[in-house]
């Protein structure tokens, strides 16, 4: 298993080859674990999730166009869009969604190429996708210098669930992926 700093390192050095040049940021966001109270979160039921040591890593990059570009490594498959709202793959979806609610923010959100690489199993249920969007988002967030706080970042991260890939997700994967510490 990868440890953070390489799984770091490996997303700038993707971006680099997917790109020809450095990321502008690097974001990333741990997976979870239920430790009680799985799929209870959003029916009112207890729940105790856990942040794992394994991540979505996710490097960005302003370009020059309106495009929007991304790669995934665990998929080995890339994508170039004009339209950051477009139907196609649902992991696209989680990508150009997260774009588009974020440039319904500040509306100043332009062309963006992006490299995700993951120790996060996917589809095993340790919150690989609400790792990819919370990643995604906080890192925008920085990027354009929106100061965004932790409630707004997991509230647009469950936007993009509901609206762009049409999951009525609750708030519990991407709480324990923003807000989970060490030692806690």
């Amino acid at each position: 298993m990868k440890n953070r700093k390489q799984l770091i390192k490996d997303t700038v050095n993707l971006h680099r080859e997917m790109y020809q040049r450095e990321p502008d940021l690097v974001s990333i966001a741990p997976g979870r674990v239920n430790i009680i109270g799985e799929h209870t979160d959003y029916n009112n039921g207890l729940a105790m999730p856990a942040a794992i040591r394994k991540y979505v890593c996710v490097s960005i990059s302003k370009n020059s166009g309106d495009k929007l570009s991304a790669h995934s490594s665990a998929l080995g498959d890339s994508f170039t869009s004009l339209d950051s709202d477009f139907n196609s793959k649902t992991w696209h979806r989680y990508i150009s969604g997260c774009v588009n609610e974020m440039r319904l923010l500040s509306g100043s959100i332009c062309g963006l190429d992006m490299a995700i690489y993951s120790s996060l199993d996917i589809g095993k249920g340790i919150s690989s996708s609400a790792a990819l969007e919370i990643s995604i988002v906080n890192g925008l967030s920085k990027l354009y210098g929106m100061d965004l706080s932790d409630d707004e970042i997991i509230r647009i991260s469950r936007e993009v669930d509901h609206k762009h890939v049409g999951i009525k997700s609750g708030t519990l994967d991407f709480s324990a992926s923003l807000l989970s510490r060490d030692g806690y």
